[in-house]
């Protein structure tokens, strides 16, 4: 095969498109974040939305007097639905972290922004109505109006988070600014009252406006926004850490997998989380009671300027103090950050229950910073625990949780508030509350000092991903393997410079390769492996079935030899997927004899496995083996998905089998053949997981010698397989390439739900880039 090319032509196959490298991206992420603050929501500012809605007769119809004047149940059923969708949306934190992870952040920002932009239409049509005489069903339309509009505001805020791994060293700030894309939603409405009132337009006029203005977010978000292949690549230079393939897009398994990075540093979480929902709560009270307890303590007009000052205030440190805080964490780190919001924690706990004015003005901006920075702080902390590809799954979860017992904090102070009466009914849970989340806040930026990792955690099926490439199932193992830490193995896979990769494996001695993984040989996969005897199994199961052809039977480890060189001859040269990954070096007639190695290495790798754990069906003329079938019958799968797992117990026995690596691993035969082995399995296991959780029978490799096609031989194997399979009234599965073999196993039963199609760069190691293969999953439904 061609040898690596140079440094000079290794970046011109550089993962990343030229043209993403070309753009500014602090252009990019000003345009993404301006976008995102003109697609903002209403409750931010839903002080001054009740009133104008109420103004203008949103809502009039619950008047008792009919006569149009605002009234006190209009401002009660705004304030209500208000308060009840503020708290549901935290709900929406979820799905949010899942699509962002499947989708990316282009996604979410255009999505979102659409979305934000039918909220803000709805809201102008029930406006409309109102103002129109129609409220008794406009109003109908106010609820889903804010509920889309927030949901809308969130899913566009996430598109700044998609450039966290563009700016290193500043990933803090990219984190304050998402929030501070949320915070500028205050200003909305007070820009909106300004110009009514300059204008002399009428509010439906004024919304129409501000929808359109909601509307230019789209083609901004539209330009400036990061895909996923674009994050992913600029988490790999920054973390160190490659970023593994996360294609399962169900709920729970990603809400596992993200429990068990979080699991391996609780206490933490769980004392951060305890943290910032005091810190959160105090303030959000005080905000919420400003009003109320400023007319009691200071008088109507003292505590009306108050209540004024703190809703400026909450707009103009979300918007400017916020990065601020941000950018002052990547200076000094983030644990100095969490100190300077407990000096103004502090300051606002010492001074919340002052009589005077100057004091409460001094307590309530000190609450408003931390209100400010305490959100960026627990995102910062869940993105130094999770890798990338599940960074939204985890601040999904993790900012759910939070907004669930904070909630309950929150109840919890009010009905304490509710209780009592006069100041005290202010003061007390304000005053307990912030001392117990003073003592907390200070004791966990003591521990903190020592508590971030270095690296995010990487689970294991992340690091048996990435383990697959040196052949071995452990991270322990490949640094025996390479002889170097395992920080450096991950920043070299992470850095996209095929060179350095290249080094890295030519470093691989195959010998002392097989010797570490062959003598940390694990527990058996599965209880049963010692004692299963596939040949005894199938020849019973065949003795009872009559529809079976009799020249198959099953075969024995004595046939070994035989049913490797028919797998080999019936998959040199004639199956799709298996040619892909030997790449397009090994295509040509010269290496004729290269190529039958390999396939003699591979099916001798492949058919012992089987034999040892599964079962071989063979089709015999005049006792010569003609074709062969590899099965696993129910229950002979790991995690009823994998039949061979690199690194385990049946991976070791096929290396004793075989007395070397196997033949994908074997840098004669070049070091794209890692790479698209793992890129063509990798996916091909989790969707086997996925799509098939019952018992069932796993076609695991079937063909029939070239000198026997046509004669209908593959047909009669798989009529057994579907007899067995029919026998315990369970489906049969299999993965294939190629639209002939698509078509033959279509006329055998077999139907194709799935099309997986895989593409790899590895230009670098071939001169040219392999073409994408498609892998056609396909299943034979269980007969009742």
């Amino acid at each position: 095969p061609p040898t690596p090319p140079t440094a000079m032509t290794a970046s011109k196959y550089a993962l990343l498109p030229e043209s993403s490298q070309a753009q500014l991206p602090w252009l990019r992420l000003a345009v993404a974040f301006v976008s995102c603050t003109l697609a903002s929501g209403f409750f931010p500012g839903q002080a001054v939305w009740i009133d104008l809605l109420a103004e203008n007769g949103v809502f009039s119809s619950l008047c008792s007097d009919g006569l149009g004047e605002r009234c006190k149940a209009q401002d009660e059923a705004l304030t209500a639905i208000f308060g009840v969708l503020g708290l549901a949306s935290t709900l929406f934190l979820l799905p949010m972290g899942v699509m962002f992870d499947t989708r990316g952040a282009k996604f979410m920002g255009i999505m979102g922004a659409w979305t934000n932009l039918v909220g803000y239409i709805l809201l102008s049509l029930a406006v409309l109505g109102s103002s129109h005489g129609y409220d008794h069903w406009s109003c109908m339309l106010v609820a889903p109006s804010l509920i889309l509009a927030e949901f809308g505001m969130m899913f566009s805020s996430l598109s700044v988070m998609g450039f966290m791994y563009h700016f290193p060293g500043y990933q803090t700030l990219i984190i304050s600014l998402n929030n501070s894309a949320n915070a500028a939603a205050a200003f909305t409405p007070v820009l909106l009252s300004a110009f009514l009132k300059i204008s002399k337009w009428s509010l439906p006029e004024g919304m129409l406006l501000v929808t359109a203005v909601a509307a230019t977010a789209i083609p901004g978000l539209q330009w400036s926004g990061v895909d996923k292949k674009e994050m992913n690549l600029a988490a790999q230079r920054l973390t160190g850490l490659p970023v593994p393939r996360c294609p399962d897009p169900r709920f729970w398994s990603k809400a596992r997998t993200v429990h068990r990075i979080f699991a391996e540093h609780m206490a933490t979480h769980v004392a951060m989380l305890t943290v910032a929902t005091l810190c959160f709560s105090y303030t959000v009270f005080y905000a919420t009671s400003t009003s109320a307890y400023s007319i009691a303590l200071l008088g109507h007009e003292q505590g009306t300027y108050l209540a004024a000052l703190n809703a400026v205030a909450v707009g103009l440190f979300g918007v400017f103090v916020a990065p601020l805080a941000g950018f002052f964490a990547d200076i000094y780190g983030t644990p100095k950050l969490l100190c300077l919001c407990n000096i103004f924690f502090s300051i606002s706990v010492c001074f919340c229950c002052s009589k005077s004015f100057h004091g409460q003005v001094v307590a309530q901006l000190g609450g408003v910073m931390v209100f400010s920075v305490i959100m960026t702080l627990f995102q910062k902390h869940v993105v130094c625990y999770c890798p990338p590809p599940r960074i939204g799954m985890a601040i999904g979860i993790s900012g759910f949780v939070f907004g669930v017992v904070a909630t309950f904090v929150m109840i919890g102070m009010s009905v304490w508030s509710s209780e009592l009466s006069g100041l005290p009914s202010f003061m007390q849970p304000l005053w307990y509350e912030g001392v117990l989340g003073w003592i907390c806040s200070w004791a966990f930026a003591w521990w903190y000092m020592a508590a971030i990792p270095a690296q995010p955690v990487l689970p294991p099926e992340d690091e048996r991903d990435l383990c697959q490439m040196f052949g071995c199932g452990s991270m322990g193992q490949a640094e025996e393997i390479l002889g170097l830490p395992r920080k450096q193995i991950l920043k070299t896979l992470s850095s996209n410079d095929a060179l350095a990769l290249t080094r890295l494996l030519n470093g691989i001695d195959p010998t002392h390769a097989y010797d570490v993984v062959v003598k940390s040989q694990p527990a058996c996969d599965l209880p049963s492996d010692e004692g299963w005897d596939g040949h005894a199994y199938l020849s019973d199961r065949l003795k009872c079935l009559t529809t079976v052809d009799p020249r198959i039977r099953a075969l024995q480890p004595e046939d070994l030899a035989a049913a490797v060189a028919v797998g080999a001859a019936a998959f040199n040269g004639h199956e799709p997927g298996l040619d892909w990954i030997l790449g397009p070096s090994f295509r040509q007639g010269p290496y004729q004899a290269k190529r039958q190695h390999y396939y003699e290495t591979l099916f001798t790798y492949l058919l012992s496995g089987v034999m040892r754990f599964g079962s071989i069906l063979g089709l015999f003329e005049n006792n010569t083996l003609l074709g062969v079938a590899g099965v696993f019958p129910p229950g002979r799968l790991i995690d009823n998905s994998e039949a061979l797992r690199v690194g385990g117990h049946r991976y070791v026995h096929c290396l004793r089998s075989l007395g070397s690596l196997p033949p994908f691993l074997d840098r004669r035969f070049g070091d794209g053949v890692r790479l698209r082995q793992a890129a063509a399995l990798g996916d091909l296991q989790r969707l086997h997981e996925m799509m098939m959780p019952g018992p069932h029978w796993y076609v695991m490799t079937l063909g029939v010698h070239p000198a026997h096609h046509g004669k209908k031989l593959g047909r009669a194997l798989l009529n057994a397989v579907s007899a067995l399979a029919d026998a315990d009234a369970v489906p049969c599965y299999l993965e294939t390439y190629g639209e002939k073999n698509v078509n033959t196993y279509t006329k055998c039963g077999y139907d194709s739900v799935r099309n997986v199609t895989v593409e790899v760069d590895d230009a670098s190691f071939e001169g040219v880039c392999s073409p994408a293969i498609t892998t056609s999953i396909m299943v034979r439904p269980r007969k009742r």
